[in-house]
């Protein structure tokens, strides 16, 4: 990056890209997206202004950046032309790509300075953990979703937790959840780490913001990349065998709510079935703790509920009502559960609802 010490934007060149960039998604939100000729519509609403800023200071001939599918308004900054912009979102020759990727996941030689180096797209989350902690140094390593985000002093207090906590493994923090456009919807307490209710409850406390020693991850062995939707918590499972996790207290992360989020949108059958797969691998002869072999019934009873919201919330209800039954019959206690409950009502009301708080959040 160029070592300038000082950097006086140019506002209105700002304000130009940063307005362009909305007008743009506004274009494609609007009207390309629901006509279909957008397939694939990634905002940069949010991003814009800090992309924008960085694009423009990068002006040194051996300044170089690597791009994500939101990173619209830093390629605008870095010379992409409105006709290119739509050319790549639409799929059609004109664009850096010619058309054969989406959004703005490609290379752009220099024409302000900054080079966009090759980028590879859609590879999906499963790979990118796993390559990312590869080549990563240092013995303290991160883990955080590209829509995802982490508050001003988060790094130092993971660290300072994990340093207070020598037998712990990972930590992990209270989070907030907001809209597309950045604004808070929920705040979000995490549980208290407890590795049965996250083995036989399948209670996933560590959300965004989680930081993990490398020394323990090398040990439990690296990010399952055939699983595309539960695998940070199959991960969880193999790394909590190494030691225990540790909460902070406090909101030092946000998550990002979206028609595409991984955690909302619908899904296939074969990621639908993910969870029932985790935990009958789980508890495979030589794998669970002794004092768990007995919750067996229960893992999977739970493990069932949480497929059955997944099928649900895609819209297949006649799945979603078998494996439901299936689940409460393995294991008859859930039906007293609340939780059984809030997870089906989750599924049921999906779409509809997660939407409605969306709104809120835009």
């Amino acid at each position: 990056m160029n070592s300038t010490p000082s950097f006086t934007p140019d506002w209105s060149a700002v304000a130009r890209l940063v307005l362009t960039a909305r007008a743009i998604d506004d274009l494609e939100e609007k009207e390309l997206t629901p006509a279909g000729r957008v397939a694939y519509q990634f905002s940069s609403r949010g991003h814009d202004l800090a992309q924008v800023l960085l694009g423009l200071q990068l002006t040194h001939p051996h300044d170089a950046a690597a791009v994500y599918y939101r990173s619209r308004a830093f390629m605008l900054a870095a010379g992409l032309t409105v006709q290119e912009a739509f050319a790549a979102d639409m799929a059609r020759t004109g664009s850096p790509s010619e058309g054969r990727d989406v959004g703005v996941v490609f290379s752009l030689a220099p024409r302000r300075g900054v080079t966009v180096l090759p980028s590879s797209g859609d590879v999906g989350a499963q790979y990118t953990p796993a390559c990312g902690w590869a080549q990563a140094g240092g013995e303290m390593l991160a883990y955080l979703a590209a829509d995802d985000y982490l508050l001003p002093g988060a790094v130092r207090q993971a660290v300072e937790c994990l340093e207070r906590h020598p037998d712990a493994v990972l930590c992990y923090c209270d989070f907030l959840v907001v809209g597309p456009a950045s604004r808070v919807i929920r705040k979000v307490t995490a549980p208290e780490y407890d590795y049965r209710d996250m083995a036989v409850r399948f209670v996933c406390a560590p959300g965004p913001g989680a930081f993990l020693r490398r020394s323990a991850f090398e040990r439990a062995g690296p990010w399952n990349e055939r699983l595309r939707q539960v695998p940070d918590y199959e991960l969880w499972l193999r790394l909590g065998a190494e030691g225990r996790f540790c909460r902070i207290p406090q909101v030092l992360a946000a998550y990002r709510a979206h028609d595409r989020s991984q955690s909302y949108a619908p899904v296939s059958p074969e990621r639908a079935a993910e969870p029932l797969q985790v935990i009958e691998e789980y508890f495979r002869p030589g794998r669970a703790p002794r004092e768990l072999l007995g919750a067996r019934n229960e893992a999977l009873s739970n493990a069932g509920i949480l497929a059955a919201r997944l099928h649900l919330r895609s819209g297949r209800i006649a799945a979603g009502l078998r494996l439901l039954w299936g689940a409460l019959r393995l294991h008859p206690g859930n039906f007293l559960r609340p939780g059984t409950w809030w997870r089906i009502a989750s599924g049921l009301a999906g779409p509809l609802a997660h939407r409605t708080l969306w709104r809120l959040g835009t």
